[in-house]
């Protein structure tokens, strides 16, 4: 699933995401937008993966975490 809004904003709100919705443990969250911005993520949320391939993608975490499945830590990559 690809990252749509490049002024960041909520993990949880579908229309930052194409298609809409949100990564699941079935999905990879991929990040390909030429900017700098913040995702927040207000809760826990497990998914297959994350790619970052362009731009800085900043994670606001607070108190909740984003791990992968199966469990293990989360991998990031840039291309």
């Amino acid at each position: 699933m690809n990252w749509t809004n490049e002024q960041g904003g909520s993990w949880d709100l579908a229309s930052n995401w194409n298609p809409s919705g949100r990564p699941d443990s079935s999905k990879i969250a991929t990040f390909s937008l030429d900017e700098h911005y913040i995702v927040t993520l207000p809760d826990h949320r497990e998914i297959a993966g994350v790619v970052v391939n362009a731009g800085s993608v900043y994670f606001s975490f607070g108190t909740s975490q984003l791990s992968r499945r199966p469990p293990g830590a989360c991998p990031t990559s840039r291309s």
